[in-house]
C-alpha cells in the first residue's frame, strides 16, 4: 500500500504519465536541460516501474522527441530489462537548425503481451544567440589599433620637433663652452 501512495505521489509531482497494463513510465528532463538551443543535447531520466510483478521482463524502450506538430524528429529503440523497476538516463542531440517551441521527449515501453505505456515531458528550444562578447573584443581591438596608429601619426612631428630642439640645445652648449 505504501509502494502504491509513493508511486502516486511521485506521479502527481513530476510528468505526464500514461499507465496501460502493469507499467508506468516516467520522464524527467533536469532543469538544466528545459531550456535549449539549436544544437545542444537533451537528456532525459526514464523511470520504469513494473506493477504487477516481481519477474525479470525483457520490454522494448522506445525515445523520441516530437516537434510542436507532434511528429516525431529523433527516435531511439532498444531493449532493456526490468523487474521492479529500472532508471535510464537518455539524450539526444538536437539538430543545428531546430526551430524554436516546445518539444516532447517521450518514452514509450512495449511489453510481451502487446500492452504499453508512456511518458512524456516538454521542454523549450530558443533561439541560439550569437555571442557578442567576442564582437566586442574585436571591435575593442580594432579602436585600440586604430588610436595607436593615429598616436603615432600624429606624434611624429612632435618628436621631429623635440629632435631638432635637442640638437640645438647641443649645439648652443658646444658654442658656450668656447
Amino acid at each position: 500500500m505504501k509502494r502504491i501512495v509513493f508511486l502516486i505521489f511521485i506521479i502527481l509531482l513530476t510528468n505526464v504519465v500514461v499507465a496501460q497494463g502493469n507499467f508506468n513510465v516516467i520522464v524527467d528532463i533536469p532543469k538544466s536541460y528545459s531550456i535549449l538551443k539549436p544544437g545542444d543535447e537533451i537528456i532525459a531520466s526514464i523511470k520504469l516501474i513494473n506493477l504487477g510483478g516481481t519477474k525479470r521482463e525483457d520490454v522494448t524502450l522506445e525515445c523520441w522527441v516530437s516537434e510542436p506538430g507532434g511528429s516525431k524528429i529523433l527516435k531511439r529503440t532498444e531493449t532493456v530489462a526490468v523487474e521492479t523497476q529500472a532508471n535510464f538516463v537518455r539524450g539526444f542531440n538536437l539538430p543545428k537548425d531546430i526551430e524554436p517551441g516546445t518539444y516532447k521527449f517521450s518514452a514509450k515501453i512495449t511489453y510481451s503481451n502487446g500492452n504499453h505505456a508512456t511518458g512524456e515531458h516538454s521542454f523549450q528550444v530558443v533561439e541560439k544567440k550569437l555571442n557578442t562578447n567576442n564582437y566586442y573584443i574585436i571591435i575593442g581591438s580594432v579602436i585600440l589599433l586604430v588610436i595607436i596608429i593615429i598616436v603615432l601619426i600624429k606624434s611624429k612631428p612632435i618628436i621631429e620637433k623635440l629632435k631638432i630642439r635637442h640638437e640645438v640645445a647641443k649645439i648652443v652648449k658646444e658654442r658656450m663652452k668656447e
